[in-house]
């Protein structure tokens, strides 16, 4: 059989050499459809919206506590800046302000906001606003995946020793990774400065 060689050039966030099977993390982009509600639906549709930033919240605790377990305070309070990002008020408040003017369902209001924080930081080069950025753009994605009733991706159930292969991750799901199973970890997106780095670095 044939064996294709494909190599991939990027900049180490770390030194080392890893050889191993590739985990491949699929990275799919979550349809948003705009939602017409009526006005008499709006109450309802913050509450669901409100509903789901609650549900974030309580996972991203729970994972809080195991990595606090078993990594020690250094690695848990990484999860600080992800749950103090689901209560910004750029977030919550643009997001209701979406809900309630253009009487939309919440999904759509949730990726409105983050598309314009993101367009509102984009043009500032500073490094610790990039990151935060990301931060409330991966808590976005949990919203949005708890709105639609989604299961957030749970990599502590991996079981055998792999490179982890994905286009990009959250610190949310760095954190999970298992020193002893995860040999190496190749992304598409993020720095050597970012949180994700920095947890898959320690």
């Amino acid at each position: 059989s044939m064996t294709t060689h494909l190599v991939a050039r990027g900049i180490a966030a770390s030194p080392g050499l890893a050889y191993g099977k590739a985990l491949v993390l699929r990275s799919e982009e979550i349809p948003i459809a705009y939602v017409s509600i009526r006005e008499s639906d709006v109450p309802l549709e913050i509450k669901r919206f409100q509903n789901a930033v609650a549900a974030s919240k309580r996972q991203l605790q729970v994972i809080q506590a195991k990595v606090l377990q078993a990594l020690g305070e250094d690695h848990a309070y990484f999860l600080d800046a992800q749950i103090f990002a689901l209560d910004d008020p750029l977030l919550v408040k643009n997001t209701i302000q979406s809900i309630q003017e253009h009487r939309v369902n919440a999904e759509w209001a949730v990726h409105h906001s983050i598309t314009q924080i993101a367009k509102r930081f984009a043009e500032i080069n500073d490094s610790y606003l990039s990151e935060r950025v990301k931060d409330i753009e991966d808590v976005t994605r949990r919203i949005v995946q708890n709105l639609m009733g989604m299961p957030p991706r749970d990599l502590m159930t991996v079981e055998e020793p792999h490179i982890l292969v994905a286009s990009r991750l959250a610190p949310s799901e760095a954190i999970q990774l298992r020193a002893d199973l995860t040999l190496g970890l190749t992304l598409d997106a993020g720095g050597i400065t970012s949180h994700t780095a920095i947890i898959a670095r320690s």
